[in-house]
């Protein structure tokens, strides 16, 4: 044994701050992004389609992918993520169309961001169950909007053609279907979910209330 073996030996709390540093450095010049700061396992794919911001924050496994090949079937996926979005861990954001987080997002753990779904069941054209689910075709319903300063917390799943206004907040385990709206500045809960809270900027409070999605806000 080398009188000096001990000196080859490496930490592991150094490796993996060495791994942080250079994952995070590699990602801020595929992006032209400055600060960013990702986790242990972080996987983005299709990155010519996704557009990233400045104080870009993830935590522990990241999947985040821009499709534009399934099945022999061409796709026009773009991800655009704004300035000081935080993410935490286990987060998984799919596009074959068109994400739009907004800037000063706080993204909670084990959420679901996704505008498409494998196979088509409704209208014309529907998939059998005779076909194995992976070579459905991809479909896409529409976009998903997620404006500035929105949190979403834990476990939290959003489907395509969805629209978060600016400033709300989606309460943990909450489904937000396809084709849902949220109106600026609410508080969603529950399964369905329902517009629990509403801030009234007259009065800089969030006030109390308990109306279906897609019904008016009385302010």
């Amino acid at each position: 044994m080398l009188k000096n073996e001990h000196l080859l030996f490496i930490p592991q709390r150094v490796l993996n701050s060495l791994r942080y540093y250079f994952r995070s450095y590699f990602y801020e010049k595929i992006f032209n992004a400055k600060n960013m700061r990702l986790g242990m396992g972080t996987q983005i794919s299709g990155t010519r389609h996704i557009k990233i911001g400045n104080n870009f924050s993830v935590g522990r496994m990241l999947w985040m992918y821009a499709l534009n090949k399934h099945n022999y079937k061409d796709y026009s996926p773009e991800i655009k993520i704004g300035n000081n979005v935080n993410l935490s861990d286990f987060v998984h954001i799919g596009a074959v169309g068109k994400i739009n987080i907004g800037n000063n997002v706080l993204i909670g753990s084990n959420v679901l961001i996704i505008d498409h779904n494998h196979g088509s069941y409704k209208n014309l054209n529907q998939d059998s169950p005779m076909t194995p689910p992976s070579k459905r075709q991809l479909n896409y319903n529409g976009p998903i909007i997620v404006e500035d300063n929105v949190f979403i917390g834990d476990s939290v799943v959003i489907m395509s053609n969805t629209h978060i206004g600016f400033g709300s907040i989606i309460a943990s385990g909450t489904f937000i279907n396809v084709g849902t709206t949220i109106p600026p500045n609410s508080i969603i809960a529950g399964n369905p979910p329902k517009i629990i809270k509403h801030f009234n900027e007259n009065i800089q409070k969030w006030e109390k209330i308990n109306t279906s999605i897609g019904e008016k806000v009385v302010k």
